[in-house]
């Protein structure tokens, strides 16, 4: 009995398909999200980008670089522009059921506005589901800081502490291409 069991566990393990290959995989979706420093924000926008990274066997390491503009709502009702922009490194996992899990480090945030620029860093978390062979749905939930203000104007940056710093946590609803190597 116990040697069927492992000659079972032997054929199952090398009949398996061993793939690898670098990935690229344009990214566009919609963000949402509140911000928060001495006020309360809440913001909203498109973003799109693309991720790339290298899969084997399920496991996936890459990186992620997204852009867009969101509108920042203060609870006043004022409203302003930012360009956001996100580069980050993440691993994860794809399951054999088209659902994937990743999680990642932001180590460059920047948010644009006219008159000033705040950049920081974060983290990331995400899941995806593939509809079609070549489109996959995402879901994205960033955990974000920035506590370096630049002024445009003058180009002088300054670093900000306690209820200065800007937290910004963000849901991003995305579809994705993915395209293996």
């Amino acid at each position: 009995m116990f040697s069927k069991t492992l000659s079972f566990i032997f054929v199952m393990i090398f009949s398996m398909k061993a793939s690898a290959g670098v990935f690229i995989e344009p990214v566009a979706g919609y963000a949402m999200g509140s911000l928060e420093d001495k006020s309360k924000y809440d913001s909203t926008g498109l973003m799109y980008g693309g991720r790339g990274g290298f899969s084997t066997m399920g496991f996936v390491i890459g990186a992620e670089y997204l852009m867009g503009q969101l509108e920042w709502e203060a609870s006043g009702g004022s409203k302003s522009d930012f360009d956001h922009t996100y580069i980050s490194a993440y691993a994860g996992y794809s399951l054999p059921i088209m659902l994937s899990f990743r999680a990642g480090y932001v180590f460059s945030n920047k948010i644009k506005g006219s008159l000033v620029e705040y950049s920081g860093s974060g983290l990331s978390f995400g899941v995806g589901y593939s509809i079609a062979p070549f489109i996959k749905l995402n879901f994205d939930y960033k955990i974000l800081e920035s506590d370096k203000q630049k002024v445009i104007n003058t180009g002088v940056e300054t670093t900000l502490t306690g209820e200065n710093i800007i937290k910004n946590n963000e849901m991003f609803f995305s579809l994705s291409v993915p395209w293996g190597f």
